[in-house]
């Protein structure tokens, strides 16, 4: 293998971890095991974090499309868990406001009835 499969085969792997994940790679590793390992660093609340996506080689071969389709139509799954999710807790939130409501008002009817 030369220098120019080695840069051939680095930059199909960040085109596959762009379609995979939907982020560019800081760095890949290639692990002893012949699979590559993309690495992404960031800061949250001033703490570093990497997150990992493990690679087979095999997968480099994979149609990007299909893999960027697959992607984004979890991450749309997700989205609509998480809407799913937030409309009920507003609605949890909601009956839980009326609930206060009428108790405060039968209080208050029965302070006013005394």
């Amino acid at each position: 293998m030369n220098i120019d499969d080695l840069i051939l085969l680095h930059k199909r792997a960040t085109e596959f971890i762009i379609a995979k994940a939907g982020y560019e790679p800081d760095y890949i590793r290639l692990n002893e095991d012949g699979t590559m390992t993309s690495v992404y660093d960031r800061s949250v609340c001033g703490d570093r974090e990497e997150d990992h996506e493990l690679i087979n080689i095999d997968n480099l071969t994979s149609d990007l499309d299909a893999v960027r389709d697959s992607r984004l139509q979890k991450e749309h799954d997700e989205r609509v868990k998480q809407m799913a999710w937030q409309k009920e807790l507003n609605r949890r939130a909601e009956e839980q406001a009326k609930e206060d409501r009428r108790r405060k008002y039968l209080e208050l009817k029965k302070e006013f009835e005394s």
